[in-house]
């Protein structure tokens, strides 16, 4: 576990990325032909989707050549997205002033694994200021967290800026089950439907860089990440498992280890917090945060995770990060002060949270 106040870096940027969308039909279709038993399986696919009630299945894959892994556009490989962002935030901070960057992911379509992905970021980026190139694959969802908390505590003894990037190509292992007789059907089914692709960029900068930035910063008041061993989020014969207890588990731990004692040591309480940037798990997991027994989030606060899983479902590691994108890019009028949380959980267990401020540089 790690965690404590960290008030000398702040959030300047956030930025993400969305490959093709697919509408669910035209996915499952993909999936699941409809010329497989007479239609059958196709039916009970649509069927299970409209019970899921995701609007939108980003993909990185190439639908004319499913079921073999290949990319729809070469701009979708690990390298060239993170590459993209890192550019991005050079625009805002030079390169020189850059020394740390970090990756976090769990399924991706690059086979190179030597030099890392972040090592060829930093390559191809010309990034030579670099310091520290960090990876950490297979956090689960929480990856990001720990890739942030990584990049203040960089900015918080070096006084250079630092980049994050988190991403996942979960459409690259989908492998949909055919035979509605097998027991573990449905289950199956549920997780084929779930998970999108997506990647997100985070530029975090020291106190010393902020005369600099002339635009509305996010001052991180607090991070903290924890593990506790579970195996209901796993992988078994190239299939993911999700177990049922994960919708009352993964709330109750991330409430009681992190959440609730990072809001009593910044004398806060849930009501407090106007933003939450939460990880969208799925939908019974997102609104168990709102019980009484957990940590009793109000409706209006889950607002936006819910909108966005209903928009996209399940990103994995990077979602909880298109939630804090959009509270970003959103009129700051009149947030001066506000507060928010960047909450994210998954397989290992992985789970971590972020306290932020709003600084709009007044």
């Amino acid at each position: 576990m790690s965690g404590g106040a960290i008030g000398s870096c702040s959030i300047a940027a956030v930025t993400t990325r969305l490959p093709q969308l697919f509408d669910p039909e035209e996915a499952i279709d993909i999936l699941y032909p409809p010329t497989l038993a007479e239609g059958r399986v196709n039916r009970l696919a649509k069927k299970a989707a409209k019970g899921v009630g995701i609007r939108n299945r980003p993909s990185v894959l190439d639908p004319t050549r499913f079921p073999e892994r290949s990319l729809a556009q070469e701009g979708y490989r690990p390298v060239a997205w993170c590459g993209d962002m890192v550019a991005e935030f050079t625009r805002l901070v030079p390169a020189g002033d850059i020394g740390f960057l970090s990756i976090a992911y769990n399924i991706s379509s690059d086979p190179n694994l030597l030099p890392n992905i972040a090592a060829r970021v930093v390559k191809e980026q010309g990034l030579s200021a670099i310091q520290m190139a960090e990876e950490r694959p297979f956090y689960g969802c929480a990856g990001g967290l720990f890739s942030l908390e990584s990049a203040i505590r960089f900015c918080s003894q070096t006084g250079k800026a630092a980049i994050v990037c988190v991403f996942d190509q979960c459409s690259w292992i989908v492998n949909p089950v055919h035979d509605p007789s097998r027991p573990d059907f449905k289950d199956h089914l549920r997780t084929s439907l779930l998970f999108g692709d997506g990647a997100a960029g985070v530029l975090v900068i020291p106190d010393s860089m902020r005369r600099h930035v002339r635009r509305p910063l996010l001052r991180i008041l607090d991070i903290e990440n924890c593990f506790v061993p579970g195996d209901s989020i796993r992988m078994e014969e190239g299939f993911l498992v999700l177990g049922e207890e994960l919708k009352d588990e993964m709330p109750r731990l991330i409430s009681e280890r992190i959440l609730g004692p990072m809001l009593a040591r910044n004398d806060l309480t849930t009501a407090d917090i106007p933003e939450w940037a939460l990880h969208q798990g799925g939908m019974p997991i997102v609104t168990k945060f709102g019980s009484p027994d957990t940590i009793g989030i109000s409706e209006q606060q889950l607002a936006r995770a819910v909108a966005f899983f209903i928009r996209y479902g399940n990103f994995s590691a990077p979602s909880c990060f298109f939630v804090l994108d959009s509270f970003f890019n959103e009129d700051p009028r009149g947030k001066q002060g506000r507060k928010g949380m960047i909450v994210s959980f998954g397989a290992g267990y992985y789970f971590g949270a972020a306290l932020y401020e709003w600084d709009l540089n007044e």
